[in-house]
């Protein structure tokens, strides 16, 4: 149904069927565009679509977002839908709805789109990415002719690699910073794992060169070495090898996982 307030606004509400959703998103824009008050109250905004709206000045209470898209968060429909061109648009809408939800200080909806809006970051660049390496591939073969594509596609492409694979590894250990039990399961494993390799392998430390008691005292050392004490180091070679990559590793994924604890109670 639809209801003209006497200050001077729309209200729509009810059940949203088959059109109505799309007439409603289009009815909103225009509002904000007149500098009108938008709310969306208890509607299924599942196939909604968004782009160029700005979704900071609209108002949402109690909604249905699109679930089926990407199962275990919410999602806007246009992440299925949205063409190349638009996955910079989409990504905004991300951002703007993440702003929106933190100031109602609902953080764990912000959260969902705070994912988003990153799964949409990383889409931008894998695009970017597998275009410059197709380029490659078919320069290999000479036949990179048959490839549109321009100098700074070219160099866009370079440059995005980096990021690609960094935020490949941040969503891998930590989800983007939004799954503490993910970053805490890595963390433990990264304690645990060397721990057992040291204890199986009866690995020696200087300056004893002596095989410790227990695994207690081999765990103790895995988490000396994730914290940067290195005072006692392993004799054996592989084990050394194993030293260097928590002390890179560790500290990383400690720090990841303090962050997405912060993230976690913060809320």
């Amino acid at each position: 149904m639809v209801q003209l307030e006497p200050a001077g606004s729309l209200y729509l509400y009810g059940q949203v069927g088959r059109g109505k959703t799309f007439a409603a998103c289009a009815i909103g824009n225009e509002l904000l565009r007149r500098g009108k008050e938008v709310r969306f109250q208890t509607v299924n905004l599942s196939q909604a679509r968004f782009l160029h709206t700005p979704l900071e000045k609209v108002q949402f209470f109690d909604v249905e977002w699109n679930k089926k898209i990407r199962p275990g968060r919410r999602a806007l429909y246009e992440e299925e839908v949205a063409r190349e061109e638009e996955w910079e648009l989409v990504r905004q809408l991300y951002l703007q709805l993440k702003k929106n939800y933190e100031e109602a200080r609902d953080y764990p909806t912000a959260g969902e789109f705070h994912y988003g809006e990153m799964e949409m970051t990383l889409t931008q660049g894998q695009g970017a990415v597998k275009k410059w390496v197709n380029y490659l591939v078919r320069m290999l073969l000479r036949r990179s002719e048959d490839v549109e594509i321009t100098m700074e596609e070219r160099r866009d492409g370079r440059r995005k690699l980096f990021d690609v694979l960094l935020l490949r590894v941040y969503k891998a250990l930590s989800g983007y910073g939004e799954k503490p039990g993910r970053a805490l399961l890595w963390a433990t494993g990264f304690l645990l794992v060397p721990a057992i390799c040291y204890s199986l392998g009866e690995v020696t430390f200087d300056p004893s060169s002596t095989v410790l008691d227990s695994f207690v005292d081999y765990l103790a050392r895995s988490l000396g070495f994730m914290t940067f004490r290195l005072h006692l180091t392993p004799n054996e070679h592989w084990a050394k090898l194993l030293m260097v990559g928590q002390a890179i590793l560790g500290p990383i994924q400690l720090a990841l996982t303090a962050l997405a604890l912060r993230r976690k109670f913060r809320r």
